[in-house]
């Protein structure tokens, strides 16, 4: 599935989308799973500056 059918697939299962900060300490189970990861390896070997256009279009 090509970007821009990922896109077009978002666009039609939301409606509307809200960011929302949650504390660590509301949120244990995410706050494990984040210091389990950062303790692993970096399999990142190179990440662009830019990010893709599919990324900065508007929704």
């Amino acid at each position: 599935m090509g970007a821009r059918n990922v896109r077009a697939t978002l666009k039609e299962s939301f409606l509307r989308s809200e960011i929302v900060q949650v504390p660590r300490t509301q949120n244990t189970k995410a706050d494990s799973l984040a210091r389990s990861v950062r303790k692993q390896p970096s399999f990142v070997v190179y990440m662009d500056q830019h990010l893709p256009v599919w990324f900065t279009e508007s929704v």
